[in-house]
């Protein structure tokens, strides 16, 4: 399915014109439609076909690049399960490989033990990964900072408005007024640091 639909933004800029651009639909998670923009591939340098274009999440009639093809989605969301699953977090798989493969064992032995235990994680990861429910997690985590990023600039004088969380809470309108007054701000901090010139 093919569809002209809004990105949230236009050259790195929040899209005030409504600007469209047609996008296809690839498939939903959770409560995320995920699409791909029609035409040519955002990476031109990989074989992977699911590799090519970034992916965009639908949000009403908004659309925003969410920085993952679906080959990076599989692979982040899925090392994202690992982690909390067999280590509890990033932090503690480090730790498990140093305590279970390198204390006590020379290198040779150590890199033998790791090259092991990577070979069962990508097994995991691609099998995982491929998770809608996995997949739909991951990208919550991510939609629930820029959510408290934009909570914490509308109530706690945050200093970022932030646009995608806006566009969740349906608050797109006061998140522009917030990147407005911070734009001036930043604009006088600016000019006060200018020297004057007689």
């Amino acid at each position: 399915m093919s569809k002209l639909m809004k990105p949230l933004f236009v050259n790195g800029n929040f899209n005030e014109e409504g600007k469209r651009i047609r996008v296809n639909y690839v498939k939903t998670v959770g409560e995320y439609p995920l699409w791909v923009e029609d035409g040519k591939p955002n990476k031109t340098y990989t074989r992977i076909e699911n590799n090519k274009y970034y992916l965009y999440i639908q949000h009403g009639e908004w659309i925003f690049n969410c920085g993952y093809t679906e080959y990076d989605l599989i692979q982040y969301a899925g090392e994202d399960y690992l982690n909390k699953k067999w280590y509890g977090n990033y932090e503690g798989r480090g730790k498990y490989f140093n305590d279970n493969f390198y204390k006590g064992r020379n290198m040779k032995e150590a890199h033998e033990l790791v090259k092991e235990q990577i070979e069962k994680e990508k097994e995991f990861i691609n099998q995982w990964g491929n998770n809608d429910d996995i997949q739909y997690e991951f990208l919550k985590e991510q939609i629930d900072v820029h959510i408290q990023n934009y909570i914490d600039a509308r109530d706690n004088n945050g200093a970022f408005p932030d646009f995608i969380g806006a566009t969740f809470l349906n608050e797109l309108d006061k998140c522009k007024e917030l990147a407005k007054i911070r734009m001036a701000k930043l604009e006088e901090k600016e000019r006060i640091k200018k020297p004057i010139r007689f």
